[in-house]
């Protein structure tokens, strides 16, 4: 008897927590028919991430929602190239091509994982009429059964989001698009063909909270540190409306990082103390009106008969940068710098792949400094030898520092290989220096530059190149810039004027 009561129990405790918790995973579940049940198609565009190889240009994604901004539940359309299948999945994703597959995802959760990568999110609507908008489910419920060849610069992420919103535009319409897919551009073609109905801008907690430290003046920095360090302060001073926002906007910010409990706990009773709502708006560069992610430069040397074609498709550089807080890290992808002194061509440099990351560390975020490279260059110009040539693969890190708003300074050392060839040798170096550098923003459309690479086994007749540039955006797609190149060897003819068009 107690047995049989012991099942019905067990059986009831079962079969109504069956009833009661049956949708318990309603929100990891996702379907194309509820997909097809949003009302509304918008176009994501992620900001960069330089820590993220895949993202470093940005990212883009569809979403489909019912509000604005989407809510939590609204539904995701990415494009994953699949690396878990693979050995060595994202050198071959560069070089070559791997799976990849259409994947519906949840809002919430693509933007709290964009969140902790302090990046900003850009929701562009889209208008669709009926026959459009059959066309593009159609095409998307047919993908998501498919598997196609993912490349990381021609048939990336964001060629398939393109491509997939493309099927819903009128028929034998096509998209014009680059060789090579950055996300922005993506971006301009899909306004092109649909003429976006509305932007929301979504600024990460970073973003604002930067924003608002940077409106503290140093009394109330110093209150503001104290704070967050748990130090006993006089809680009069946090009256002020501006002070207890960027205190609110710290203290989420640290909440939703910290890996100490002690710390996590000592943050929620700060916020229960200095928790404000937050009603300010926040107005951010929009990416579908920025200019320079690629771009050609054109410049004649002042103290030579040479000219220099550079093609950068691939790059945000000091030539292209926009003061956004990445403004003094550069990344340059197969580019390409061309020169022709008395009708003699030659290729100057080519970079493969070439990262600066200049990111100092701060009350709000880790320090990224890194420096990347696997260039060839011809150090002719520098060097009294007729023949100056080096291929380099180099990797380092070290510090940096942000002295003001507007100045920063970092310095790097490195470790890589050279093949170096001289007009007496040509010898395989192991490849050992320094870079340094400081970079100063006058105003978001003037700033100066200077780079020193310091060698400390140098294969050819110099040991240090210093680079020296200053540059004024007179438009959008056009800058005129200064550039100087020196070694120790060679001083006097390296001063260039360039003319920098910005796609």
């Amino acid at each position: 008897m107690r047995q049989s009561k012991v099942f019905v129990i067990s059986f009831g405790l079962v079969f109504f927590s069956k009833l009661i918790f049956a949708n318990d995973n309603w929100f990891a579940d996702t379907s194309i028919i509820e997909a097809k049940e949003k009302q509304l198609v918008s176009f994501l565009f992620v900001s960069q991430n330089l820590k993220s190889p895949a993202s470093m240009f940005g990212h883009t994604l569809i979403v489909l929602h019912n509000n604005e901004p989407p809510e939590p539940d609204a539904i995701v359309v990415e494009f994953l190239g699949d690396t878990s299948r693979i050995a060595f999945a994202k050198t071959k994703a560069l070089l070559g091509t791997i799976p990849g597959h259409y994947k519906l995802n949840r809002f919430l959760y693509k933007q709290r994982e964009y969140e902790l990568e302090n990046r900003d999110l850009w929701i562009y609507r889209i208008k669709l009429n009926g026959t459009q908008r059959q066309r593009f489910f159609n095409q998307l419920e047919n993908d998501l059964e498919k598997e196609f060849a993912y490349n990381f610069s021609f048939t990336n992420c964001s060629y398939f989001i393109l491509k997939l919103l493309n099927h819903s535009a009128e028929e034998n319409r096509r998209p014009i698009i680059f060789p090579l897919v950055l996300p922005v551009h993506t971006l301009r073609i899909a306004n092109n063909i649909f003429e976006f109905q509305s932007v929301q801008y979504m600024p990460s907690t970073q973003r604002k909270l930067i924003n608002a430290y940077e409106k503290l003046n140093n009394k109330e920095k110093k209150y503001f540190a104290n704070v967050l360090s748990g130090l006993k302060v006089d809680n009069k001073l946090v009256e002020a409306s501006h002070i207890r926002t960027a205190l609110s906007l710290a203290i989420n910010y640290r909440s939703a990082r910290e890996k100490d409990k002690n710390k996590r706990n000592t943050l929620f009773y700060l916020k229960k103390t200095y928790h404000t709502p937050l009603l300010a708006r926040y107005i951010g560069k929009n990416p579908l009106y920025s200019a320079g992610e690629t771009s050609i430069n054109m410049g004649r040397s002042l103290g030579r008969n040479e000219w220099v074609l550079s093609i950068k498709p691939f790059q945000r550089d000091f030539f292209s940068a926009v003061a956004d807080g990445l403004e003094t890290s550069y990344l340059d992808i197969l580019k390409v710098n061309m020169t022709l002194e008395d009708n003699r061509f030659g290729v100057r440099s080519f970079n493969l792949v070439k990262l600066h990351s200049v990111s100092p560390s701060s009350l709000f975020a880790e320090g990224f400094n890194r420096y990347i490279e696997a260039s060839y260059y011809d150090r002719s110009n520098l060097s009294q030898h007729s023949q100056a040539h080096e291929s380099v693969i180099r990797m380092g890190g070290g510090f940096s520092s942000k002295l003001s708003k507007r100045f920063k300074i970092a310095s790097m050392p490195y470790l890589g290989i050279r093949i170096a060839k001289t007009d007496t040798a040509k010898s395989n170096y192991v490849d050992l220096g320094i870079v340094s550098s400081m970079s100063a923003w006058f105003s978001d459309n003037f700033r100066i530059e200077t780079v020193h690479t310091h060698y400390f086994n140098s294969p050819f007749d110099f040991n240090e190149i210093i680079h020296a540039s200053a540059i004024v955006d007179l438009s959008k797609h056009f800058s005129l810039a200064t550039k100087l190149e020196v070694s120790e060897k060679i001083v006097n003819n390296g001063l260039m004027i360039i003319g920098v068009f910005k796609l």
